[in-house]
């Protein structure tokens, strides 16, 4: 079987088949550096991973040939005029990442 997530986007593809959720951060012109929408849609896609067993294994790849993911994308801190936006996006990736 083969199903896709509603986190499906052309920087984050998705796709289960066989038991096995294979997640690609799709960016590799930029390293798979993820942006705030591929973290959103991580969490969506790993909360909709079926807990009945169907599913064995959860598989993240970067697509390309240069790296797996450079981390996050640090262009989108340019845009951070406060403190508490950083505590909000730290926030985010404890809370994704927990």
């Amino acid at each position: 079987m083969t199903s896709t997530a509603s986190g499906t986007t052309d920087e984050l593809l998705h796709e289960v088949a066989d038991g096995v959720c294979t997640i690609t951060l799709n960016r590799p012109q930029a390293r798979n550096a993820l942006t705030f929408g591929m973290y959103d849609g991580l969490a969506a896609i790993l909360s909709d991973i079926p807990t009945d067993g169907s599913v064995h294994a959860v598989i993240i790849t970067g697509a390309g040939e240069k790296a797996f993911a450079a981390g996050t994308d640090i262009s989108l801190f340019h845009d951070f005029s406060t403190p508490e936006q950083g505590l909000e996006y730290e926030a985010m990736s404890e809370a994704n990442f927990a």
